[in-house]
């Protein structure tokens, strides 16, 4: 794979925080892996040094003024250069439009800027500080003469070199601009040429701006959410990035869900989806695969869950990597349930069901995978020493007289879901219900139904204690009813988060249980 990087406004964002190295360290990532990065822009050879001293450390290719020079490392690639003639006649017309005298020149020759016409230009810049100007003089311009004789793109937010304002007198407020070039060059002709050089590498570009439209409409093109709105509506919601270390990541993603199930979705219409947790990104292809990509234990531990719980009721995992922190399940093709889409005792019966199917799991301790405490009793303070932090002036007493009932209690170790509540619940064919987003904990299934039947007012509040506890007859009432104490106490906390709505009856439910 090939990456074609735009600079300013993408690869490089002034006022993005630590943007610049989180992109930087995202393409070492990415060579490593085999594959090439390509910077693509629109600056001369002496002013992308200035900003970028280190570029050829991470780039293969280095693309300069719009298409008109390239290097491959130290050595020159090719350069296009604008006839003399050609420059002569253009600056002839540009000197003649309105407004022109609010323009000033810097003309690039030999990788470098200079304040006067020379020989063998590879771009000539217009400056101005008027963005509509440089748009308004640029489509004049290209009705003169034609994109056949002469390449002409317009720019914003450009800046000018130090070497510009120090010694060819740019005005250091000007940011529109208008670059010309000969009419073989732009960024997606010099993209073809790398191209023949390296046969059978997938290419994929992403930029910001107008001089990035043709590159990215011809070569899988992704454009920054940062970019002016008039260049975004043109690509799809799922071609919009908000990094590139954003982009990286997902395009590694997919080449390795590309070699693991031999499934190719680089150019699929995804559909993305809000995830509880904010560092998340989820995505769905094909109405077939779910790719979530998290953080490194998030994946070990979900993918512990549902390799060993192979119930149908989950997601069937598919493949995962632990360096790229992804994985990749089977997609559930149902709906968010809604309290009211079952009965509330089919509701019931159907999560009895389900965590009946947990296995049975070898292991030294209890609690939540990668956090565990020694015993059952340990964890089940820790839930409610957690929780207490968000019921300040709820008494604690019933709660931990059901604790000290179940005392040293160790019951069956098996591998819960966790987090089994409504908000993770989906119906499928309107009849069954599905459970996604684990957050595995090592313990009593009875734990995950009880926390499941205490996760809406709707269920607990519509069905009668004995219906609750009449399920998993083997198991003493006593300890049924200490733990539903326990798993209520919890949920309580999380409305007092989560469900402000509801709070007032689960408190209620609580301290009247």
């Amino acid at each position: 794979m090939i990456l074609f990087c735009d600079f300013d406004g993408t690869l490089f964002r002034r006022d993005v925080d630590g943007d610049f190295e989180r992109n930087l360290e995202a393409i070492r990532k990415f060579r490593l892996l085999g594959n090439k990065f390509v910077l693509s822009t629109g600056r001369g050879l002496a002013s992308i040094k200035e900003v970028f001293p280190d570029c050829m450390k991470y780039a293969d290719y280095l693309i300069c003024d719009n298409g008109s020079v390239c290097f491959a490392g130290d050595k020159k690639m090719f350069e296009l250069t604008i006839p003399r003639v050609l420059v002569d006649e253009v600056l002839g017309c540009a000197r003649v439009l309105p407004n022109h005298e609010l323009f000033q020149y810097t003309y690039f020759c030999d990788g470098d800027e200079f304040g006067e016409l020379r020989d063998g230009l590879t771009k000539i810049r217009l400056w101005t500080d008027n963005a509509d100007l440089a748009i308004e003089t640029s489509n004049r311009l290209r009705e003169r003469f034609g994109r056949d004789k002469m390449a002409i793109f317009p720019g914003h937010n450009m800046r000018p070199s130090e070497k510009m304002v120090k010694e060819l007198g740019i005005r250091e407020n000007h940011r529109g601009a208008i670059d010309l070039m000969a009419p073989e060059a732009g960024k997606e002709n010099a993209i073809r040429r790398i191209l023949e050089e390296n046969p059978g590498e997938r290419p994929v570009a992403v930029g910001d701006g107008a001089n990035d439209q043709d590159m990215l409409r011809t070569y899988h093109g992704y454009i920054m959410s940062t970019a002016f709105e008039m260049l975004r509506v043109n690509f799809r919601k799922e071609r919009q990035v908000d990094s590139v270390a954003a982009l990286i990541e997902r395009l590694l993603v997919l080449e390795d869900v590309r070699e693991k199930i031999q499934v190719d979705l680089f150019d699929d219409p995804l559909e993305f989806y809000t995830d509880g947790a904010t560092n998340s990104t989820v995505f769905s292809a094909r109405k077939k695969y779910l790719i979530k990509i998290t953080d490194k234990k998030t994946v070990q531990v979900q993918r512990e869950f549902l390799t060993h719980n192979k119930s149908t009721a989950f997601h069937k995992m598919l493949c995962s990597d632990d360096n790229l922190h992804y994985e990749c399940v089977e997609f559930v093709d149902g709906v968010r349930y809604k309290i009211g889409d079952l009965p509330p005792e089919e509701t019931i019966a159907q999560l009895a069901r389900i965590v009946a199917g947990y296995e049975l799991y070898e292991h030294n301790g209890y609690g939540f995978l990668g956090d565990e405490k020694r015993t059952w009793r340990e964890f089940l303070l820790d839930e409610i020493q957690y929780a207490s932090k968000r019921l300040p002036g709820v008494s604690q007493k019933k709660v931990m007289m059901a604790l000290a009932e179940i005392g040293d209690y160790a019951p069956e170790k098996r591998l819960l879901h966790g987090d089994f509540g409504a908000h993770n619940f989906l119906l499928e064919n309107g009849t069954r219900i599905r459970v996604i987003d684990p957050m595995p904990v090592v313990g009593d299934f009875l734990y995950d139904f009880y926390f499941a039947v205490f996760s809406n007012p709707k269920i607990f509040d519509e069905v009668s204690e004995d219906t609750v506890y009449r399920y998993f007859t083997g198991r003493d009432r006593w300890y049924k009813e200490a733990l539903a104490t326990i798993a209520l106490y919890v949920r309580t906390s999380r409305a007092a988060v989560y469900d402000m709505d509801h709070f007032g009856i689960y408190k209620e439910k609580y301290l009247g249980a």
